[in-house]
């Protein structure tokens, strides 16, 4: 089965917990992502954002940094905050 990150983000909204296999499907997916210039960003739904408290307008990739806080590290947000860094440096 090949993941995508609106299935990710779904299978979060219902249970509010993921399998191992999607995180660590996020975590690489971060890394690259956070190795690369910024390139055009996909706007999440608003429902994707509202659950995961991100602003209307947030990017897949912030969907995606938010989902690892939630599940690695919920009260801090270092995926997030370094996803957010990464756009500033490399805009």
């Amino acid at each position: 089965m090949k993941l995508n990150l609106e299935d990710i983000a779904d299978a979060w909204i219902a249970d509010h917990d993921l399998p191992i296999e999607m995180i660590q499907h996020l975590e690489e997916g971060h890394r690259e992502i956070c190795s690369e210039p910024c390139g055009s960003p996909h706007i999440a739904p608003v429902h994707v954002c509202s659950e995961l408290d991100l602003p209307q307008g947030s990017t897949w990739i912030e969907v995606a940094a938010a989902l690892l806080d939630a599940c690695l590290n919920p009260m801090k947000q270092t995926h997030l905050d370094e996803v957010r860094k990464h756009y500033l440096t490399n805009a």
